[in-house]
């Protein structure tokens, strides 16, 4: 028997609320109406995880976004000693949290480092305080002199009173206050230790720990993890700090995303929930910017009559987290694992009732079967009545054969 049997495209959309996807599903709440193929009722439920490891402690990043030096401009705006260099700056996240972007100041004379033909003008990278390379960022279409910023390649999960130091290339003219760190710099939850200030506290000077890390500003060559300091200069470079919600939907938890907790339907993908789908084979991700881990793409849930995720980001104190009026950027992973040729499966797609994708045809898109693809948009809440906490995505009946989704994330828009 076919795993996807046909039945009438008017099939009424089901709605789910995602906090099923933690803790199984509740009771139908209300209606809903956001795909225009008839009426469907919401299930309640928890909230989209922050992340694979549960991090919702009272010490948990309560912020959206937030960067250490903010608008900050240097006294120095084009220095050169005519070489390049790994210019960084040493961060203590004061709770657990997700880096998910670089920023540095860019100079007026700067231009690209030279990289044997890329497709970027420099690069940024998150190092471990012992130099361990744990996440890049690549800079596109840099703009004028000035705050530049881009996404790193996965949001990285980072610790309570962890030290990681963020670094961007420089071809040849940099931006610099020297001794702009020497007193350390405290923003939120954010904070840059220095010979003068090893601890976050305020008050009366305290005697540093053994070990503790007492410079910043660092320089070093150019892509190696820089270790010298020249009087705790600040060269901008800077992180984005904050949370980030993602979901490995219809598989468990892997590295940054969080697992699909709500079992499949018992009736070929006609429940409210749809049914799960899983295979072995591995998924090309090439091409793929900001790709999933390879295990998000080997699994799926797939709606016979439709579905919608209803997302709160509400995290474990209950308390929502998306904010009304605020651009979130939205990635939404797919990849074929059933079919294998076009035409075969097409659906739409909406974000909060309206679509975004149209006949959508994975196979046609990505190239092929078991290719990742990965569609991108910015909304605001808008999932109900003003002002809307909720970011409603909608997996809708097309033309042939079910919706499926494999993975969800959604991150501030920068």
């Amino acid at each position: 028997m076919s795993l996807f049997p046909h039945r009438p495209a008017a099939s009424p959309l089901i709605a789910v609320t995602l906090a099923a996807l933690l803790a199984g599903c509740g009771q139908p709440t209300g209606p809903v109406n956001s795909s225009g193929r008839g009426s469907a009722g919401t299930l309640a439920g928890q909230a989209l995880p922050g992340q694979a490891t549960p991090d919702a402690t009272p010490r948990d990043a309560g912020v959206v976004r937030q960067t250490l030096f903010t608008d900050q401009a240097p006294e120095l705006g084009d220095f050169s000693e005519h070489r390049s260099y790994e210019l960084g700056t040493r961060v203590r996240p004061l709770a657990n949290g997700r880096l998910y972007a670089i920023r540095y100041f860019k100079a007026p004379g700067e231009t690209a480092v030279p990289c044997g033909g890329c497709d970027h003008t420099h690069t940024g990278r998150v190092w471990s305080n012992d130099g361990r390379l744990l996440a890049t960022a690549r800079f596109l279409g840099e703009s004028a002199p000035g705050w530049q910023e881009a996404q790193l390649d996965h949001p990285l999960a980072v610790q309570l009173n962890e030290t990681y130091v963020v670094t961007v290339d420089v071809n040849s003219h940099y931006v610099v206050t020297v001794g702009g760190l020497q007193g350390g710099l405290l923003n939120g939850k954010l904070f840059a230790p220095s010979e003068a200030r090893c601890s976050p506290e305020t008050g009366a000077v305290r005697v540093c720990d053994p070990g503790v890390v007492r410079t910043n500003g660092v320089y070093g060559d150019l892509g190696q993890f820089p270790t010298q300091t020249y009087r705790s200069s600040n060269y901008f470079r800077d992180v984005v700090f904050g949370k980030v919600w993602s979901i490995n939907v219809g598989g468990g938890a892997v590295k940054w995303f969080g697992p699909d907790r709500l079992p499949g339907s018992s009736r070929d993908g006609g429940g409210p929930t749809g049914q799960v789908y899983t295979t072995g084979t591995r998924i090309d991700t090439g091409g793929v910017s900001f790709p999933a881990p390879q295990a998000v793409y080997q699994s799926e849930r797939w709606c016979e009559q439709g579905c919608t995720f209803g997302l709160t980001g509400t995290d474990a104190d209950r308390v929502p987290t998306f904010t009304a009026g605020t651009p979130y950027r939205v990635r939404l992973h797919f990849a074929e694992i059933y079919f294998s040729r076009p035409g075969q499966r097409k659906f739409d797609v909406s974000i909060n009732g309206q679509r975004v994708l149209s006949d959508f045809d994975i196979v046609a898109e990505a190239g092929g079967p078991n290719r990742a693809i990965v569609k991108e948009f910015v909304v605001q809440p808008g999932g109900g009545p003003p002002p809307s906490t909720f970011i409603d995505i909608g997996l809708l009946v097309g033309s042939a054969n079910f919706p499926k989704l494999s993975g969800i994330e959604i991150l501030p828009a920068q």
